[in-house]
């Protein structure tokens, strides 16, 4: 890799940086300068969250070659337009009229309404559509009526037409039957602020943080649709430069198999269907099938692609009408195909209301699957601390349904989450984002890759398990059987076993070690 010191100005300031003209201006942004208000999301240019200021122009960070970058170019990030008590007028709207909701997309609007507004401060509405859908930028939030408010509202505050208190609710000074009350009102969003300078750390932000030693993870996914799985080679991967472990489901002890969030009694399976990492079949594009656990993010990927993997591919049904024919294939050996159904009462028969009609129109309409426009990347980490308590970050979208895919036991004869322990209690705890859980357990021994060593398959030491209070024997904090899986981390115990989801991402961490990875977006 070629590379060259060069001169850019950089929110105001010259910088001189040692960049190679093969990677992105959002590699240099986030990596080199830690400007993570740069969110990267697709890779591909087709979101918009990584929406910077390029000489006067939007661009798009994430497919700008440094090449491209001539010498001494003004660059200008979310970080460089505002910050706390001098926000700009863009950011203060967006605060207004709550269009930072989960936040990732905000810097790219913002800083693209900037260009916008630079060249015209009295737009129409309609402009500002055109200008978003012209620029690409998209939100999985709002409705984007949110946004369009907070431009039009920004462009007065730019021309001097209204104060930045005419938007902002006041919780103090707001009479009670005013029509920017709390509720139903214009209340801002306790991380907005964070959200519109670009200083939420969103799991990608995150994992630019940690200490060196962080161990990388990339996985291996299938390609195709639906396959049998013949054989899994991983020699060849394994040799590769930088990698600790790859990773397959003979790694995975007890029940390779996640449970679903719904689950009714009347479904046709039990709800076990999917894999953690595939065995025997490939049931959808994407199927997590091995993960690769290296020093770096390159070398994780590359040894993911080293991966053999011998497929018989199977029919494809990518509608719910070919899943359904008659001769396809139970897509989950065991389970029918439609595994539930829906009782529908019906009424009388409509034929006679037809035959009277003055029109009567037959169509026959198709619905699209729709899956949520997610932007951020699904990325976790994980690490143990001092105390024991295993420490796990990861985005969500419900904690009170993933607890239940964390604990499927517990939560069948009970919807109440275990009590935390007391400031005295020695047993063992688990973080999950901002949800506390804790069990008793016995002592055993990390898998060997657990440990923080390098060059070695021998199991971490254990120490002898403390007593709780009430004498039942709990894991320290390197007695734990943590183990890593694709899309999970699975902690067993003898009793239950708990899967903590990270999106097909899984990442871990004893005490010395620690692990994450932000893949890229997968369709």
């Amino acid at each position: 890799m070629s590379l060259k010191r060069r001169l850019f100005n950089i929110n105001g300031i010259d910088r001189w940086l040692v960049v190679s003209p093969e990677i992105t201006l959002a590699d240099v942004l986030r990596n080199n300068l830690m400007l993570t208000g740069c969110k990267v999301c697709c890779s591909e240019g087709h979101c918009g969250s990584c929406t910077v200021v390029l000489d006067g122009k939007a661009v798009k960070a994430c497919i700008t070659k440094m090449e491209k970058v001539a010498d001494r170019a003004s660059i200008l990030t979310i970080e460089g337009i505002g910050m706390p008590g001098h926000l700009h007028p863009l950011q203060i709207a967006w605060m207004a009229h709550g269009g930072a909701q989960c936040g990732i997309c905000t810097p790219g609007f913002i800083m693209s309404a900037k260009v916008l507004l630079d060249n015209n401060n009295n737009p129409t509405r309609e402009e500002v559509r055109n200008w978003f859908n012209k620029n690409r930028n998209l939100c999985r939030c709002t409705g984007y009526k949110p946004l369009i408010n907070a431009v039009m509202d920004a462009a007065k505050l730019i021309r001097g037409e209204i104060k930045a208190e005419d938007i902002l609710y006041d919780p103090i000074n707001t009479p009670a039957d005013d029509p920017k009350t709390l509720v139903g009102g214009n209340a801002v969003r306790p991380s907005a602020l964070a959200k519109v300078t670009g200083t939420w750390d969103f799991g990608a932000d995150l994992a630019l943080h940690m200490p060196e030693g962080t161990l990388r993870l990339a996985l291996t996914q299938a390609e195709v649709s639906h396959a049998n799985i013949k054989g899994i080679d991983t020699s060849e991967a394994e040799k590769m430069p930088g990698v600790v472990k790859v990773i397959t489901w003979k790694d995975v002890p007890g029940k390779n198999a996640i449970t679903g969030l719904i689950t009714f009694p009347t479904n046709k399976g039990d709800g076990w269907d999917r894999p953690i990492l595939c065995k025997e079949k490939v049931f959808q594009f994407g199927d997590a099938i091995a993960i690769v656990a290296a020093d770096t993010e390159e070398h994780a990927r590359a040894a993911a692609k080293k991966v053999k993997v011998d497929l018989e591919v199977l029919p494809a049904y990518m509608s719910g009408y070919e899943a359904l024919a008659p001769d396809a294939i139970e897509i989950h050996p065991g389970v029918p195909n439609a595994y539930y159904e829906q009782g529908v009462a019906k009424g009388e028969d409509t034929k006679p209301l037809l035959a009277k009609a003055a029109h009567v129109i037959e169509l026959t309409t198709y619905n699209s699957r729709q899956p949520h426009l997610h932007l951020e990347p699904d990325c976790g980490e994980a690490f143990i601390e001092e105390d024991g308590t295993l420490t796990i970050l990861s985005k969500s979208i419900g904690l009170h349904l993933h607890h239940a895919m964390i604990l499927p036991r517990s939560c069948a004869s009970s919807r109440t989450p275990p009590a935390a322990p007391s400031a005295t209690s020695s047993a063992r705890r688990l973080r999950v984002c901002w949800a506390w859980l804790a069990w008793p357990a016995t002592a055993s021994r990390f898998p060997w890759f657990m440990t923080s060593s390098r060059t070695s398959p021998t199991p971490a030491s254990v120490r002898p398990p403390r007593s709780t209070p009430s004498g039942d024997s709990t894991r320290t904090a390197r007695s734990s059987p943590l183990n890593m899986t694709g899309g999970w981390i699975m902690v067993h115990t003898p009793s239950l076993a708990i899967w903590l989801p990270l999106a097909r991402v899984s990442s871990w961490a004893p005490a010395t070690t620690f692990a994450t990875f932000a893949p890229r977006a997968t369709r």
